[in-house]
């Protein structure tokens, strides 16, 4: 390997590097905020505004970055794929939801509304966004779709430590990893946000 091409190479490492820390920090720092201004126990106006902020975030960071629509993954998927992957995802993502709560209760019609509101148009898409859009398409960018997955599997897990304690992480790495692998597997957002939504609302039942 040449001198330049190993040049090369390292600084795509740094440069990962630093944007897995830029998107991580963002993602642990907006949730602290959030918690701290008690915005997911406040008026539910509150928790839409401030995820509809995140998102709008990540789309002007990817704006900056000069990251397309197509490397944002906000692009037709590959259908069958979708469906397929999509079905195995939200099986096993809600599968360890109940694995690691008991079922507790039955919400109610408005709950349920607002939870496809909160998750299905902010929350979910917002995260999205950030991790499986932004995140994954520059680490894809510097190393490759398996660094990608990894990379922002682990950044998405430490975002979600401030709201569910230390011990989330195996979960959340686990749970990130699978929406990274649909990303890649069906070539766009639309799978990992839609399993996303099903896996947050499955939290209302628990």
């Amino acid at each position: 390997m040449s001198t330049a091409a190993t040049a090369l190479g390292a600084r795509s490492r740094r440069g990962s590097i630093v944007v897995t820390t830029a998107v991580s920090i963002a993602g642990v720092g907006f949730n602290l905020i959030r918690l701290q201004l008690r915005l997911d126990r406040g008026p539910y106006l509150a928790s839409v505004v401030a995820f509809l902020g995140f998102g709008v975030a990540a789309l002007a960071a990817a704006h900056i970055t000069g990251t397309t629509r197509g490397e944002l993954g906000l692009i037709r998927p590959r259908w069958r794929r979708l469906a397929l992957g999509g079905a195995l995802a939200a099986a096993v993502m809600i599968g360890m939801a109940f694995a690691t709560a008991p079922l507790t209760r039955l919400p109610d019609f408005g709950q349920l509304v607002d939870g496809l509101v909160l998750f299905g148009l902010c929350t979910a898409p917002a995260e999205e966004l950030m991790f499986r859009g932004l995140l994954y398409a520059l680490i894809d960018r510097r190393l490759g779709p398996v660094a990608a997955v990894a990379v922002s599997s682990v950044a998405f897990a430490a975002a979600h430590i401030p709201v569910y304690g230390l011990a989330s992480l195996p979960v959340a790495v686990a749970a990130g990893l699978l929406l990274g692998w649909l990303r890649w597997w069906s070539g766009s957002l639309a799978g990992p946000w839609a399993v996303h939504t099903v896996a947050d609302l499955s939290l209302l039942w628990l």
